[in-house]
């Protein structure tokens, strides 16, 4: 009893709670609007909404660069609060100029690959794009407050920018359907930076100098940009990848709504990695430390999932019998293949998040580099097999890959001599 004491009291200091519940009350708002979506738009359009949100996602994390887990890392180490701030400073202004480069971007891939796959995301695709910038500068912020260790910060400012967000896209939905949708996203993005400004002197923004060490932020920023935007790929290819073949509207929209369960099991397992990050980045050089500490906060994130992983499936089957009907009956199956994916994830992600706390940025990438087409041919192979499910099992396929590969990394990593460095 005193122990698990000791364990509530710890986790507690180190602000789990606070963002867990933040992060709980962030995605249930988030999940209660798309619940809300299938009353007032079509099947079809939310399967739109999906791939907006998805192809949203991608361009966003493309756009800060890398610069917001280069932040994180670099700034959690032993250093004065002034460099913290230059390399804050330093982090923003790259974030900001590469969330322009991936605008860009978005509007040449809309152009030569959504005009032809998908002619509804090519028309509000340029629109729904505005929201990278503003979504990028976040993932700095969070990063920032997350590396002075300033949880219940971040949990105040990400209850305060979603709960906004989500009423303004319910009233909005209400009235004008899915281009009421677009437009309450972009502007609650832009309006989403008002929290932190609350826990953060902007004037820091305008530092000019140069951090001592911008060569090494550089180097993680980079490779981490490469793994991200691979990952995330990865992580969505069943979506891209269901488009592309062209299946039904109908029925990629029900499986777009599907996913919805995976991003909210990952709720309560990204509070622990972004925990868990700062923690190994102090104490990074006592490798037997950070074995001891991520397999104990791994095998806890586990059990987590299996709790999550029932409530999707039980969640799934309700919505189908008293609210959605039998448009969404594919629900409940298209959901056991998405937790089978998640399960997978979820027995080793803490690992990842104490790599980068260790400054192994690069390996995420070269993991990625060869699972992430994996799952697109297994996928595409496997369709016409079984179909959507097929596209599900190829993603199955590759995540027990990455599973592997990154348990064996990182048993053979701490259980070496020699400092670490961050190749």
């Amino acid at each position: 009893m005193h122990k698990i004491r000791s364990l509530l009291s710890s986790v507690n200091n180190k602000g789990f709670f606070h963002l867990l519940t933040s992060n709980f009350v962030v995605q249930f708002l988030g999940f209660a609007v798309i619940i809300y979506l299938p009353a007032v738009l079509s099947p079809e359009e939310v399967g739109a909404v999906r791939l907006l949100q998805t192809y949203g996602m991608l361009f966003i994390l493309l756009g800060t660069f890398g610069y917001n887990v280069a932040l994180l890392k670099t700034s959690s180490e032993d250093c004065s609060l002034d460099e913290k701030e230059i390399i804050f400073s330093y982090s923003s202004r790259r974030t900001i100029f590469f969330s322009l480069i991936s605008y860009g971007l978005l509007l040449v891939v809309n152009e030569f690959y959504f005009s032809s796959v998908n002619e509804f995301i090519y028309e509000w695709a340029p629109i729904y794009g505005v929201i990278i910038p503003f979504g990028a500068i976040v993932y700095g912020l969070t990063a920032y407050l997350q590396a002075l260790k300033k949880i219940k910060e971040v949990a105040i400012a990400q209850v305060i920018m979603r709960s906004i967000l989500i009423v303004l896209i319910i009233i909005a939905s209400y009235f004008w359907g899915f281009e009421g949708f677009v437009y309450s996203t972009i502007f609650s993005y832009v309006f989403g930076l008002a929290p932190f400004m609350k826990f953060i002197d902007f004037k820091i923004f305008f530092r000019s100098k140069t951090p001592n060490d911008r060569s090494r932020i550089d180097h993680y920023a980079y490779f981490t940009v490469l793994g991200v935007v691979i990952t995330t790929l990865g992580q969505y290819a069943d979506l891209y990848l269901l488009d592309y073949l062209a299946i039904s509207k109908a029925d990629l929209g029900v499986y777009a709504f599907a996913t919805l369960f995976y991003q909210a099991g990952l709720i309560a397992i990204n509070t622990i990695q972004s925990i868990v990050t700062p923690y190994i980045s102090e104490k990074q050089n006592d490798l037997a430390w950070v074995w001891k500490k991520t397999v104990y906060y791994q095998l806890l994130s586990f059990g987590l999932s299996i709790i999550l992983a029932l409530g999707m499936y039980l969640t799934s089957y309700l919505l189908v019998e008293y609210y959605l009907g039998d448009d969404y009956r594919l629900l409940p199956y298209f959901t056991l293949g998405i937790i089978a994916k998640f399960m997978v994830w979820s027995s080793y992600s803490v690992l990842g998040a104490s790599l980068v706390g260790l400054g192994k940025i690069k390996i995420g990438f070269y993991f990625s580099l060869i699972t992430t087409p994996l799952s697109l041919l297994a996928g595409y192979a496997l369709f016409d097999i079984w179909g959507v499910y097929g596209v599900i099992a190829g993603q199955v396929i590759s995540t027990l890959f990455l599973m592997i590969g990154i348990w064996v990394y990182f048993w053979i990593i701490t259980h070496r001599r020699g400092e670490t460095d961050y190749n």
